[in-house]
């Protein structure tokens, strides 16, 4: 049965035509297809007219019937109502009665005018006995009887063979398998082979290719008494449900079908099925593997070894082997997978290894085996290996720091007690929680060791393991211990890290007294402040800025180490380099825990130039005065080195002092000073010399 879609029910243009396509069919037999039509328009009545009366009479002046008759096409109903967007199923009945291509047409009409074409059309056809053929490895056709072929075997049970059946033509047909068995040997005493053919009925589609498994065994009968010889079967292939009318040829052999006279069963191709018993076969089996031989594992009490062991079958029958589970393996637990299994020629096997104790042992697998013929026997498979002894290993509780910065290092002491038989070596894998939970690898495996000697001894180890500092919030971290590849210990650290808060107390360093240049400053009160509990490294960096090279600056300390919970004071000394005022100078502070982003701390300032005048008198009372000023700033400056610039809280110092010395024994001899005047209120010494 057939379902095709049509949805022109609506279009006005009769022009504008569908198909029902019934296809082929024999001709005596029914073929029905259903169409399915859907009107996209309103909600209309229609008529099935066919093309005669729509050119010949007012459709007022026709009687309609339920069924609509078109010579081998029958449709039904032929007056229907369809609602918008809904569907309506038609059914079309195609029975031809002559072998011929039929073809007619009808107009669909609704009560709106609206009028569609349609045509139909089918192929009645007869039956053709070369419509299917055989084929197959090992087939061969007989020339001297129409599709009669012959099949060897060659001894039973040891191949099969696959059949193909070939459907040439467009129709489908039913059929099925029909086995006869013939006796060739009197003394066989109507003994039979287990012959099947599979699948044994079915439906042969229009232009396919069926495989069928053809298969054929010894009987128990047959190997109890021995009956060798040769036997036959006779596969029939039988197509059902062939119209009488459709068959024209009187060579074709077919069976009338009781339930149905009119209908035929046509013998469609009989295969001769031929297979030889020569008597009972002994077993021919043996294993690839005789030994296992698990001394080149290193097998432990908690390891499982996996081995495989081929057998391998030399006869021509399959022979069935059976694993026999011994209860006396006191030194390992055995599984054996598959239990049961079959060998035709080969087959493989897994053979499950559990120790159960250190130590040396030795094992035996044994299989029974069987053939097609009862010929039985026993195959044994060695098993032989040594299982090592695993370290005993207790761990002691360990606490992780609860409370950490980001981005520090941390870790925590874990402690294990060892008993081990042997030397051995650790191995630790960090593992890390996603959001989601998920554990994932984190960093590269970690070995020690190896520790311990050939004797029994005890051991205590104790191993840092870091923290994972780079995320803030609860951080959990699993860590697995791997002893001599044996032993597995797990441990967990929980972890709370936040941000640092490490600053400085100022940001800007504002200098309201003036500054003179070439005269050191110095500038108290600035810290560096840790409200965490983890110490970090700080150092101070040069100044950047525009200004930056209009003075000379530090701190004191410029590097070092601010503790947990505590402040580090510094001392800042700037000597300006030129006069002006500065306010685009900073100063970074790396610190440990974020030394990509430093803290700055900028520098406002004005500087003046110096100047100073000495008055004194010399022996005869005549008044001199000394006037020292700095280069103007077009000019190059005087370079003193760090060590020898003079500080405003103590004595001026080289080299200005020996400059006014210079000044005064250059001049006259003095007696006394009368005044010193300076533009700064820096004190500073003159200190006459006698000579």
């Amino acid at each position: 049965m057939k379902t095709t879609v049509c949805k022109k029910l609506a279009l006005r243009k009769p022009s504008s035509a569908c198909l029902f396509e019934c296809n082929a069919c024999l001709v005596g037999a029914r073929k029905i297809i259903i169409v399915k039509i859907k009107n996209v328009g309103r909600s209309s009545k229609f008529i099935l007219v066919p093309e005669d009366v729509w050119y010949t009479k007012p459709v007022e002046d026709v009687e309609w019937n339920e069924i609509i008759c078109l010579g081998a096409f029958t449709i039904t109903p032929s007056v229907f109502k369809i609602n918008f967007e809904q569907t309506m199923d038609l059914t079309v009945v195609f029975e031809p009665r002559l072998p011929s291509f039929y073809c007619t047409r009808f107009i669909i009409v609704s009560d709106n005018s609206c009028a569609q074409e349609v045509n139909v059309f089918g192929d009645g056809q007869m039956f053709g006995a070369g419509s299917v053929q055989l084929t197959g490895p090992g087939l061969l056709y007989n020339r001297a009887e129409a599709g009669s072929y012959v099949l060897d075997m060659g001894k039973i049970g040891e191949v099969v063979r696959y059949v193909y059946a070939k459907n040439t033509s467009r129709i489908k047909y039913p059929y099925r398998w029909v086995i006869n068995h013939a006796i060739d040997n009197p003394g066989s005493k109507n003994a039979k082979v287990n012959f099947s053919i599979h699948p044994s009925t079915g439906l042969l589609d229009k232009f396919s290719k069926t495989m069928f498994r053809v298969e054929c065994g010894v009987s128990n009968e047959i190997v109890n008494e021995q009956l060798t010889g040769k036997y036959r079967v006779t596969a029939t292939m039988m197509i059902d449900d062939i119209p009488k009318e459709s068959i024209d040829d009187q060579n074709i052999y077919f069976e009338e079908q009781e339930d149905n006279p009119e209908s035929l069963s046509i013998k469609m191709a009989q295969i001769e099925v031929i297979s030889e018993y020569n008597g009972k076969e002994r077993i021919s089996l043996y294993t690839d593997r005789i030994i296992i031989d698990l001394n080149w594992h290193q097998i432990r009490t908690d390891l499982c070894v996996k081995e495989t062991v081929n057998f391998i079958n030399n006869g021509s029958y399959p022979v069935y082997v059976s694993w026999i589970p011994s209860d006396e393996n006191a030194y390992a637990s055995i599984e054996v997978e598959p239990k049961s299994f079959e060998v035709a020629d080969r087959a493989k096997i897994s053979v499950h290894i559990e120790p159960l104790c250190p130590g040396p042992f030795r094992e035996m697998l044994r299989f029974l085996t069987k053939n097609r013929d009862c010929d039985t026997g026993e195959i044994i498979v060695y098993i032989r290996g040594t299982v090592e002894q695993i370290p005993n290993v207790r761990v002691r509780p360990a606490i992780a720091p609860l409370d950490i910065c980001a981005g520090t290092l941390n870790s925590y002491d874990v402690e294990f007690n060892v008993i081990s038989d042997g030397p051995f070596s650790v191995q630790r894998y960090l593992y890390e929680f996603d959001t989601i939970g998920t554990l994932s690898l984190h960093g590269d495996i970690k070995s020690f060791g190896p520790y311990g000697n050939e004797n029994t001894m005890y051991t205590t180890l104790n191993f840092k393991t870091p923290v994972e500092t780079k995320a803030t919030g609860i951080l959990c971290q699993l860590a697995e211990w791997s002893f001599a590849e044996s032993k597995t210990v797990h441990t967990q650290s929980v972890t709370y890290a936040t941000l640092p808060d490490v600053h400085l107390n100022v940001n800007t360093i504002a200098i309201a007294e003036s500054l003179y240049r070439g005269i050191p400053h110095t500038h108290k009160g600035i810290q560096l402040l840790n409200n965490a509990h983890c110490d970090f490294v700080y150092s101070w960096g040069n100044p950047i800025g525009s200004d930056a090279d209009k003075i000379d600056c530090m701190f004191k300390p410029s590097s070092g180490t601010v503790n947990g919970n505590s402040n580090v004071e510094f001392e800042f000394i700037v000597t300006p380099k030129k006069s002006g005022y500065l306010n685009k100078c900073h100063i970074p502070c790396f610190i440990q825990c974020n030394a990509l982003t430093p803290q700055q701390i900028s520098l406002e300032c004005w500087v003046n130039e110096f100047s100073a005048t000495v008055t004194y008198v010399d022996i005869s009372d005549t008044q001199y005065s000394i006037t020292w000023q700095d280069k103007p700033e077009d000019q190059e400056p005087t370079k003193w080195r760090f060590e020898e610039w003079p500080r405003r809280d103590t004595p001026l110092c080289l080299p200005l002092v020996e400059q006014s010395q210079r000044e005064l024994e250059y001049y006259h001899p003095a007696i006394a000073f009368k005044d010193i005047e300076c533009n700064t209120g820096t004190n500073f010494y003159i200190r006459y010399n006698t000579r």
